[in-house]
């Protein structure tokens, strides 16, 4: 059994979708979501015959000490595949990813 699988406690009720509970040390990371600026969204706008525009939630994570590295993704994009405590395979979001970060950001 891997170390994360380890670390898996089941919690059906655990919110943003994942059935298990998933914790990692992020001392070494600054995570921060935020709104990026909305953008015409072509599609709709032709469907609805006016402008359209999209506000989209996104992450940006630094590790700490090094300015140079920056990672901006949208924050539900997958981020990382992890054994559930059955040893499948579950894909997470950055948001279900950090829940903390992402409810702290909600509030």
């Amino acid at each position: 059994m891997s170390e994360l699988a380890q670390d898996f406690d089941l919690d059906p009720e655990q919110e943003l979708g994942v059935p298990f509970h998933y914790e990692e040390d992020t001392r070494h990371l600054h995570i921060t979501f935020y709104m990026k600026k909305p953008e015409r969204n072509k599609r709709k706008s032709i469907e609805a015959g006016r402008p359209i525009f999209e506000a989209k939630e996104m992450v940006r994570i630094r590790i700490v000490g090094d300015p140079k590295r920056i990672h901006c993704a949208p924050a539900d994009e997958e981020s990382l595949k992890v054994p559930d405590p059955a040893g499948n395979s579950i894909a997470l979001t950055y948001k279900q990813r950090w829940p903390k970060h992402y409810e702290a950001f909600k509030k």
